[in-house]
């Protein structure tokens, strides 16, 4: 859906067109060893299968951090084979099929693609069993464990339900593969030496401390591939001001640098067009803007 969405956002910005178009997502989990894992478990559950995986808050990657891998993968697969798929109009069925017959070649497609290419299949959605709907759109749940950055099933975004699980050594090497991932849309965290730090670093979405995330949200930082527009420019600005004033709140020592302003004269500069941006848009704002000029003093 990226190209997509910049196709429309550069055919209207050159008929002087104002856009926002929001393109592919690949939302990241990272779940450290001191994580309360069952709680996790059934969060990243609803977070990946939810809707069949078919929106653009769902979770499709899990980061498990050292000790975590390996117990969070045997809590996922009990919990993944125990959900029912079925039509919509049975009182048993807890996911549905997806949209179309292409979606789900497509999606069949790139779990084939996962084995092929080395990922551990630990849960295969592709044939699920349906009374009475042999030839519907229906994929179940899907889990690969041992995914790495270079598989396909980690680079696109697969759009359905399946969840794939990449391990880190440390936080520092799950918040830089975070990082390097060319969509932006939310990083989630679990643990409380994520909370207490993970977050500050990771540059990719909009960063939680529970791990469900139902309903969209778009407090995002960094939009990298995922959105396109100057809403997306303003929201990165306020959610960047907003999460300094928390750390300026804890006591942490700021430089003009943390706020991305060279010198003093910058701070004016950069609440004027903030507040040009953002017009009249409530009093929220205007509190934030007014932060922003004291936030590093």
């Amino acid at each position: 859906s990226t190209p997509i969405a910049k196709y429309i956002y550069e055919t209207g910005a050159r008929h002087g067109k104002r856009v926002q178009a929001l393109g592919g997502a690949k939302n990241h989990a990272v779940v450290m060893p001191d994580a309360e894992l069952a709680f996790a478990a059934d969060a990243l559950i609803g977070a990946g299968y939810g809707s069949a995986g078919e929106r653009c808050m769902a979770v499709s990657v899990v980061v498990a951090v050292g000790d975590a891998a390996d117990p969070l993968r045997d809590l996922l697969a009990q919990r993944a084979r125990r959900i029912t798929v079925g039509p919509g109009d049975r009182a048993e069925s807890e996911m549905g099929p997806v949209i179309t017959c292409a979606a789900k070649d497509r999606i069949v497609g790139l779990i084939d693609r996962g084995v092929a290419e080395g990922a551990s299949l630990i849960v295969d959605g592709r044939a699920p069993s349906v009374s009475g709907h042999d030839a519907g759109f229906f994929v179940g749940p899907t889990l690969f464990d041992h995914a790495t950055p270079q598989m396909a099933i980690y680079r696109e975004e697969i759009f359905g339900p399946v969840l794939v699980m990449v391990r880190a050594d440390s936080l520092d090497d799950a918040i830089a593969m975070v990082n390097a991932n060319p969509y932006a849309n939310e990083t989630v965290s679990a643990g409380y030496r994520s909370r207490h730090g993970g977050n500050q670093r990771a540059d990719s979405g909009a960063h939680g401390v529970l791990l469900l995330r139902r309903l969209a949200q778009f407090a995002f930082r960094r939009f990298a591939r995922s959105r396109h527009g100057r809403r997306a420019l303003l929201h990165a600005r306020q959610s960047r001001h907003r999460a300094l004033a928390r750390r300026r709140q804890r006591g942490a020592r700021l430089s003009y640098a943390d706020a991305g302003i060279s010198a003093p004269a910058d701070v004016r500069r950069s609440c004027g067009r903030l507040r040009r941006h953002a017009g009249g848009r409530g009093l929220a704002t205007g509190r934030m803007l007014k932060t922003n000029s004291r936030i590093i003093q």
